[in-house]
């Protein structure tokens, strides 16, 4: 995976335009599921002989036609929501090429909200903010065309709605996480338990019989301190680059969705188990490659040696403490 990322970033630093490219892709698969979504309900609702049966069967296929979960359909919405909004943000493409994103990303909002999806509603709360403050013109915009695209999406969900009939996203309760809360609780007792090494990749879906859905959690029940040390060594200090850079890509509409793409995704990650599954992956690599396109590959010598220096002493010392202090606890009896 990390070398798919890495090729990606070469290739779209030296093709910039063939962005253009991945876009269609993804305006193909959005357009081309809502198109067969709605197909399918309209044979299920012309075809199935007691209304009982219809609503039985399009309330099935409005919420999880072709997934398992839901939520896996939404984890690609995530990371390709905003880079969709790319076409929009600048003057180069075509007016058609403009519209058929604004219907892709309508399809997309159309399909969050049969899902009743919440995560997204506090990615794009996250994106205000932080893009907001490191680029309020783009992010009006960027923040505009997305309302839009959402509420052209939410005027097909209520049609569709009033034809298949069953639950809607305002008959779920917003604030009721209480399983979550559980989980998370958890998860947090697993890694308090299991401090230096934690229990190993994959196997809290042992002890928790589910996955902690949150990245910092599960990386701190299954990996240990020491991993969790390293993740947020790594995740902070990229972020802190990505935002520095804005300074220099202030007016690239690409870098600016690039980063919405990847911030909400680690949005995402934080309320579910987003890096477990393969399509959620598979996105993540494209999002990933785009905003590492953007990373100069010679950086001054000596601001280099100073961040190393500002991260790497802390980390050491942190292991070495944790090393030496640790087995002498773990050893006492009480």
């Amino acid at each position: 995976m990390l070398l798919a990322v890495l090729f990606l970033a070469n290739y779209f630093k030296r093709f910039p335009n063939n962005i253009r490219w991945l876009i269609a892709v993804v305006i193909v698969c959005a357009i081309s599921y809502v198109f067969v979504l709605l197909f399918k309900l309209y044979l299920v609702h012309t075809y199935l002989p007691t209304s009982a049966t219809q609503t039985k069967f399009q309330g099935m296929i409005l919420l999880q036609f072709n997934f398992a979960n839901p939520r896996f359909f939404d984890h690609f919405a995530t990371w390709f929501l905003p880079i969709l909004c790319l076409a929009l943000l600048r003057k180069d493409d075509t007016k058609l090429f403009k519209a058929l994103s604004f219907i892709a990303m309508s399809s997309l909002w159309f399909v969050v909200i049969a899902h009743s999806s919440r995560a997204l509603i506090l990615e794009y709360i996250v994106i205000f903010i932080v893009l907001g403050i490191l680029n309020y013109k783009l992010m009006l915009k960027f923040i505009s065309w997305q309302i839009l695209a959402a509420i052209v999406g939410a005027i097909l969900f209520y049609i569709v709605h009033q034809i298949v009939g069953g639950s809607s996203i305002l008959d779920r309760a917003f604030f009721a996480n209480q399983d979550r809360w559980d989980l998370w609780a958890k998860s947090l007792a697993l890694a308090a338990h299991y401090p230096l090494l934690g229990v190993g990749e994959l196997n809290a879906l042992y002890y928790l019989r589910d996955y902690p859905h949150n990245i910092v959690l599960t990386v701190a029940a299954q990996w240990g301190i020491i991993g969790l040390t390293c993740f947020l060594l790594v995740g902070l200090r990229s972020f802190r680059r990505a935002c520095e850079y804005m300074r220099s890509y202030k007016h690239s509409a690409l870098y600016f969705v690039a980063f919405a793409s990847v911030l909400a995704g680690m949005t995402h990650a934080m309320l579910s188990n987003l890096f477990k599954l393969q399509l959620s992956q598979f996105s993540m690599i494209f999002a990933m490659g785009l905003l590492l396109s953007f990373m100069p590959q010679v950086l001054e010598q000596n601001s280099q040696k100073k961040c190393h220096m500002f991260f790497v002493a802390p980390l050491i010392i942190t292991i070495l403490a944790i090393l030496i202090i640790v087995p002498f606890f773990t050893n006492v009896t009480f």
